[in-house]
């Protein structure tokens, strides 16, 4: 009886472990499910981009009566698609990488160099992050305007940076995360509901 129990102990991972994953899991995906909504709605604006860009091309060059407003709704509304989408971004694996080297490598050794260049990412990311804020507050306390005929507040716009920075870093964390699984296990991708205890190299 004993050792059935601990060949049955064996199958199944205790619980001890599995709670932490549980939780793990919850965690990537409560903020991919974030970043994923995020940029859905900010895809949006890429409709009012066209709008203001078509409008702009046909009040200036078929009524000679160009705006003053356009082209600086264009720069407010491509910060805001830049900043807030990077996170999706990097979520999605759309960033441009040179990977010659890269992809000749195993699926455990590249997990293990993408947790070594993640400190530079992070370093980058953190120092990004403070100075991006302290450069809201101060536009924030002096309520900034932009100087032009328009003059449209800059507070607002300036406070986008930070938060988009922090999303970046919270799918960074992810990222590291699912690096570091992959590093102990050697598998690419992690089932969903499996544990890290559950999960197999594949033949």
């Amino acid at each position: 009886m004993a050792k059935q129990a601990r060949r049955g102990g064996n199958q199944n991972p205790p619980l001890l472990y599995r709670a932490p994953m549980e939780k793990i899991r919850r965690f990537i995906g409560l903020v991919d499910s974030l970043n994923t909504w995020v940029a859905r709605v900010v895809s949006y604006l890429l409709l009012l981009l066209m709008f203001a860009v078509v409008y702009e091309v046909a009040m200036r060059y078929a009524f000679n009566s160009p705006t003053i407003w356009s082209m600086e709704l264009n720069q407010f509304l491509l910060c805001f698609i830049c900043a807030l989408g990077g996170a999706y971004t990097l979520l999605s694996r759309s960033h441009v990488t040179v990977d010659i080297f890269f992809g000749r490598l195993g699926i455990r050794a590249r997990a293990i160099v993408s947790l070594c260049t993640s400190s530079l990412i992070f370093a980058f990311l953190i120092l990004l992050l403070i100075e991006s804020w302290k450069m809201a507050i101060s536009s924030w306390a002096i309520k900034e305007q932009a100087v032009s005929a328009w003059g449209p507040p800059l507070y607002p716009i300036r406070m986008i940076v930070p938060i988009g920075v922090f999303l970046i870093i919270l799918q960074s964390i992810i990222r590291f995360i699912r690096y570091f699984i992959q590093a102990l296990t050697g598998v690419e991708e992690i089932k969903e509901g499996a544990t890290l205890m559950e999960t197999r190299r594949p033949p």
